[in-house]
Formats: structure tokens, sequence, C-alpha cells
């Protein structure tokens, strides 16, 4: 029988599907499988291990407050490994699971904790990655402003009283007050509020006016998890430009955001598929010292993008200075 992972992100509504091949990572209407998952698979294969033969993905896509019993991660059977994509998927699933094996990305797993406060650098069956969202937020929010130097308002969307949002907002926030930037929260808690939020921003002309104001997204699950529908909205409507933390969603063609700084999904993925791939030879376990259980994102895998069609003219009309860098 091959191996089994279960991998589980949070989205609008409730849906799965299983991964058997390759075509199946491509984004549906209503499964969007994410960039984790391809690297995930991509990992794998550079050590040999491939899809339907060695192991088979269980993709489950939850509602925030959905993830509150073993049901919502399909009952894994012992041994199946819970791949978690976000911070608060990794919270559910180390409340529920105190065996299974779970692969995470988390920013700060020093910080973050399950509901009995024990954080997840301390559970034994917790490893993963992390790809430094909140400790590279300023970072970030620098490469917007050297991408658009005519910034003089950011709007941050944020879930208050997440962690990871909480506090890459606060460093944000200080950073823009010593540059003179008016940095505006908009709290948002689902995709319905997210959407209303971008609905209500100010569309620009983009011939008629410079880009005073843009979007800046924080290392959110349910933003990250659409951020189609940001770009879309955002500026594909509105012609405001925008700036993520992964640069997953930054394309050559005018489909995309206009800009990124971070580690990908897709490296972050490879990184999580080297967690995995040693669980199985432990005997699907995560195994004990001197195995580390948190690899950090080093700084080669950190990416400034921009997209020059997004910038264009025709599109946002910004124009980019020689040493911001364009795909």
């Amino acid at each position: 029988m091959p191996n089994r992972i279960v991998a589980v992100a949070i989205a609008a509504e409730n849906k799965e599907t299983t991964i058997n091949a390759r075509r199946d990572l491509r984004d549906l209407r209503r499964v969007k499988t994410r960039p984790y998952l391809r690297g995930l698979v991509q990992g794998l294969a550079t050590r040999g291990l491939k899809l339907r033969k060695d192991y088979v993905i269980e993709f489950r896509q939850r509602k925030p407050n959905a993830l509150g019993n073993t049901a919502a991660f399909g009952n894994p059977a012992a041994g199946d490994v819970i791949f978690c994509m976000s911070t608060t998927v990794v919270k559910a699933a180390a409340d529920l699971f105190s065996t299974n094996p779970i692969v995470g990305v988390v920013s700060e797993p020093g910080t973050e904790a399950n509901t009995a406060g024990t954080h997840f650098d301390q559970i034994a069956n917790i490893c993963g990655v992390s790809a430094r969202r909140i400790q590279t937020a300023v970072d970030c929010f620098d490469r917007f402003l050297k991408t658009v130097p005519t910034l003089t308002e950011v709007k941050v969307l944020t879930r208050q009283g997440y962690g990871p949002s909480d506090r890459a907002f606060n460093a944000v926030s200080t950073a823009a007050a010593q540059k003179d930037i008016t940095c505006t929260q908009v709290p948002i808690t689902d995709v319905t509020s997210l959407e209303s939020a971008l609905d209500n921003l100010t569309a620009r002309d983009p011939d008629a006016q410079p880009a005073t104001m843009g979007v800046l997204i924080l290392p959110i699950d349910v933003c990250l998890g659409h951020a189609q529908e940001i770009i879309d909205i955002a500026q594909g409507e509105k012609k405001i430009p925008v700036f993520f933390p992964v640069p997953d969603w930054v394309k050559p063609n005018a489909s995309g955001a206009l800009g990124a700084y971070g580690v990908s999904q897709q490296t972050c993925g490879e990184m999580m598929a080297e967690r995995v791939s040693v669980i199985w030879r432990s005997g699907n376990a995560v195994p004990g010292s001197p195995f580390v259980r948190w690899v950090f994102a080093p700084d080669d895998t950190l990416q400034w993008v921009v997209s020059g069609a997004v910038a264009d003219p025709d599109e946002l009309n910004i124009p980019l200075s020689q040493n911001v860098p364009r795909i």
C-alpha cells in the first residue's frame, strides 16, 4: 500500500480531492491545490518517490471553523502524514493528533502553540519549515515602497487575533511611521469580508493618477488561499498595486500580482518534502535527536520579484526604476 499524506489548507468552502498524478495538481474552480503541494511532489520526486506508486495525497480544503474534529482531516490512520499549509491548520492538528506525524509551515514555531499552550517546537510529533514571513514582513514592505515609490498610503490586510498577522502588522506599522507612510489596517475574517473590503477600495485611473495607495498582503491563510481574488479585484478592477509575501502569484503576464518578496510556497513545499521523506524512512514517525525538526528558509530562498507586464502603461502604469527586478 502506498503511503498517505493528508494535506489541509484553509478555504472558503469545505472540499476534498485525491491527488494521484501531477495532472491533479492544477487549480480548478472550487479546488485550489496550492503551490505547497506542487513543491511537495517535486521534492519527493527528486528523492525517487512517485505519486500513486509510493504515496497518494488526500487534499482537503476547510473553513477556518471546520477544523475541530478528526473527521475534518479525513480521520487519518496511524502513520498517515498530516501536511499543514498554515499556522491555523498546524494548531488544529496539534490539538487532535498526538501520534500522527505532522509537517507544517509556521513562521515562528517557538512562539505559536497548541490550545494547551505547548509551543510547536516542543511537540514531539510535529516538524516543518519556517518561511520567516513574520520576520521578513518589514523587508517585504520596504520592497513594496522601492517598487512603487509614489506610495503615500498602504492598506494592509490583517486578521486580528491571528498571531502571524498581528505580529507582522505591528512590525510594518512601526516601519511605516518611520517613513511617514500612512499604514491603514483592513481587518478581514473570511472570504466574504475580504471581498467586501476590496470592493470598498477607491478605484484609480492609471492614466490620470499616480499610484499613491497600495495593498500589502500579510501571511494570512485566508488571503494566501484567495490570492487570485485579491489580484482580480484590487488590481484588475480597482487598478491598485498589490504586493505579496510570497512570489508564487507574480507572473510574466498581467494576470498576477505586481510584486512580492519572500520565500515561494513551492520552495517551502520542496523543503517540507525532505521532512516527509525522513518520516517515512523512520517508520512513519518524526524522529528524535539529532534530527532537526524545524528548518528555517535560508536567505538565498528569499525572492524580490516584480511583473513588468502588470506595471506596463497599458495596465497599472507604474514606472519601475532600473534596480527593480522584473520578470
